[in-house]
Parts: C-alpha cells; structure tokens; sequence
C-alpha cells in the first residue's frame, strides 16, 4: 500500500523519529505545512516538547491547492490542474524551471529572494524518479492541512506563530488560527511572503534565537 503523503503520514513520521532519538525538551520550527506539522506533532508528543514556532501555517485550503493558486494566476492555472488526473499528468511532466519560478515567485514580496541557485536544484530534485507522483499526492491531501487544526487546543509547549505580511492565508484565516491556539504570540513579518524562511533568515533566526534563551 503507498503512502497517502497527508498530514498524519508526515506528523507520524517526525513523532517516530524524535521517539526513535529519544529526543527531549525539543523546539519545533515549521513553514507552510511544516507550521502545522510543528504544531500537531507538538500537540502528539508534549512531553518531549519545549517550544513550537509555527511560520506561514498551511491549514486554510478550501480546495485543491488552494494556498499555492493563490499566488498569481498562472500558479492557480497549472497546481488546479494537477486536480484533473491527465491534464495534471502532463503538465507535471513539463513542469521546468521556468514553471517552477513563475509557481513559487507568487509566495514572495521580493522575488529576487528565490535564488537561481536554489531554483535550479529544487529543479533537480523535482526530477527524482516518483517526485511528481509524491507531490501530486501531497496535494490531494488538502482537506487534512485543514483538519489539522483540530489538534491545535492540545498543544502545552510556548507558542509564537509568525506570518509574513503578505502571507498566502487571508486576515479571517489567521485569526482563526490563533484563536484556536489561545496564548499563542503572534508576529507579523512586514513586506513578507509565504516563503518567510527565504526572504527573511537572519530575522526569523534572530526571533527564534532570542525567544529561546
């Protein structure tokens, strides 16, 4: 049986493996999907966890692929497509560099932050044999990003939740988010995208850092 690539195949792979290392008094920082998987793997395990800071969470998808077609419109064109099984089938198997930066570029405030360099390998890496089969099974787990939120009242660890200004999410969406993790600090990351962690490191470095001294 393949793995459903949703959110509790990821949230049980990372319990497994901070189980497996034993790990304690763990901090959980997470982007996109990985800004829920922070919180729900923190609300599975929290004895084992000692602080969760939640980026951009990915948990408002009323549709396939709603966050990443929010971007611009040829993303909301090509990721809705993935949706229709032989058109999505082509089009990710002509999916290039140039798809890739148009797709991604919509998640920046400052497009110049998504680097030819690292452009170039998740091209690469979007080559591996499977890879298009993975992510297309990623985004027909959609529902389970929103269902994810269930899970937020059981976490016990600190909270800061942080978002990009010009996150994908809408002003209603995070305000649902954070009022289902009541206590929760909330930041707000000004000239921002969805892609905080690439447009601003050293800040969300230096935030996390100082919050955990």
């Amino acid at each position: 049986m393949s793995a459903a690539f949703d959110e509790p195949y990821f949230r049980g792979a990372i319990v497994a493996f901070i189980k497996k290392l034993d790990l304690k008094d763990v901090t959980l920082v997470g982007e996109s999907i990985g800004g829920v998987l922070a919180l729900t793997v923190a609300a599975t395990i929290p004895e084992r966890i000692k602080a969760v800071f939640s980026l951009n969470p990915y948990d408002y998808e009323t549709r396939y692929g709603d966050g990443v077609r929010r971007g611009n419109l040829f993303a909301n064109l090509v990721i809705g497509s993935f949706g229709i099984p032989v058109i999505g089938a082509i089009n990710a198997a002509l999916e290039n560099r140039l798809f890739l930066g148009i797709i991604l570029g919509g998640g920046f405030h400052d497009r110049s932050k998504l680097r030819a360099d690292l452009l170039k390998e998740f091209d690469r890496v979007g080559r591996r044999p499977g890879y298009r089969s993975v992510e297309r099974k990623t985004y027909s787990g959609w529902r389970s990003w929103g269902n994810a939120r269930e899970f937020y009242r059981r976490v016990k660890a600190p909270i800061t939740l942080i978002y990009g200004d010009e996150d994908w999410s809408q002003t209603p969406e995070r305000q649902r988010t954070a009022a289902e993790l009541d206590g929760a600090r909330i930041v707000t990351l000004e000239k921002t995208g969805h892609f905080s962690c690439l447009e601003r490191p050293r800040e969300l470095a230096d935030l996390i850092l100082k919050a955990s001294q």
